[in-house]
This record gives C-alpha cells, structure tokens and sequence, in this order.
C-alpha cells in the first residue's frame, strides 16, 4: 500500500468537521442558553447598524433579514415586524441612530426594540489583498421594552462573534476543489453563523461548533 495513503487520510479527516454536504458546519454540539426569554407575547423589530469601515453596503440588511426569520422560526408568541417594514423605516430615516431609542421603537410601533450593533464584518484577513479568506463578525445584541420606565435604557447588551471558517481555520491549505471557497460562500456562511449566534440569544438552543 503507498505510504502515502495514511497521510491522505488524516487530512481528510482534519477537513471533514468543517462543512457538511449541506452547509451545515460540523463539530461538537454545545448547550447554549438564552440571554433574553422575554419576547413572547409582544411584538418586536430589528434593525441592524454598521459602522463606516464595514464597507460591505449590504451585511445589515442581509444580517437583518436572517435574525429576523430566525427569531420567527424560534421563538413562539412573538409577532415579528417584517424586516421589509425595518429597512424602510432605515431608509427612510438614515440617521435613525442618533435618535433617542424610544422614538424609534414608538416610530416601528412596537414594544420590543432589537438592535444589533454591528462592530465588525469581513470576510478576508486585513492586509492580505483579499487573498487570505477568514471571515469575522462581531456586533451587540440589545433590546429594548417599551414598559421600561427608563425608557431609553437597553435591558440587553450582549455580544455575538461569529468566525467562517470556524475555529479561525483559514481556506489557505484546505484540498482543491473542497467546497466553494470564494468570497460569497465565505460571506453566505458568515451571515448564517452570525444571525444563528445572534438570535439564539432569544431561546434556549444546540449549537454545532
């Protein structure tokens, strides 16, 4: 038997937990606990907020969309705004983070205000001409209920990070032709990894690391 086969096989075998046939992302699967249970029975939004060196025009409506259906999908008795309605209200009003929070969560017309703040995305390594792909995305959860009697003040802070590929693997010395390894495969992974780490701070779920 060639010598070589074993080594083929322990790399293979390295490679295997990172993606699955389906996109799933493989690993050891992890309790995760929720930071916030107190959506049920009321009706919430999201809108989701970069900073100018996110250059990427679309992650926050990407990001938006994605959390918000998961939120749907998982959460029983919350009535979601649909995230079409949030990215007007954001178009229409560009400036919306400078307002007070209860302005805007009187303005959606909902009693349940989620934000996130993104902090970072990226799919690349910094200085690397876009050739090292590691995507990153980092951002806060916060939420605020309108009965609060400080009106303005976040009852959540928390903070999410995501990285594809995980475990800060980079694509540099994965196999010829394993997976798509281009920029959007990279970025389409990101945004489901961080929506998934995102809205699961709203209910108690398994995570497959």
């Amino acid at each position: 038997m060639p010598s070589f086969l074993p080594r083929l096989a322990v790399l293979v075998l390295a490679v295997l937990p990172l993606v699955s046939c389906n996109g799933d992302i493989f690993g050891h699967t992890v309790q995760v606990k929720a930071q916030y249970l107190n959506l049920a029975g009321h009706t919430a939004a999201v809108l989701v907020s970069t900073p100018d060196h996110v250059l990427d025009p679309d992650a926050a409506s990407d990001i938006g969309q994605a959390v918000t259906r998961r939120i749907m999908d998982n959460v029983k008795g919350v009535t979601m705004v649909p995230y079409s309605r949030s990215q007007a209200f954001v178009e229409a009003n560009p400036y919306w983070t400078t307002r007070p929070p209860s302005s805007v969560q009187k303005a959606l017309g909902v009693d349940r205000l989620i934000v996130v703040d993104v902090a970072e995305f990226k799919t690349h390594e910094e200085g690397s001409n876009g050739e090292l792909l590691q995507g990153v995305a980092s951002g806060y959860i916060r939420v605020l209920e309108a009965e609060n009697k400080n009106a303005d003040n976040f009852v959540l802070n928390h903070l999410a990070t995501s990285n594809y590929p995980p475990l800060r693997r980079s694509t540099v010395g994965l196999p010829e032709g394993f997976g798509d390894t281009s920029r959007a495969s990279v970025r389409s992974r990101l945004i489901q990894l961080f929506s998934r780490d995102t809205a699961g701070a709203f209910y108690d779920h398994e995570e497959t690391r």
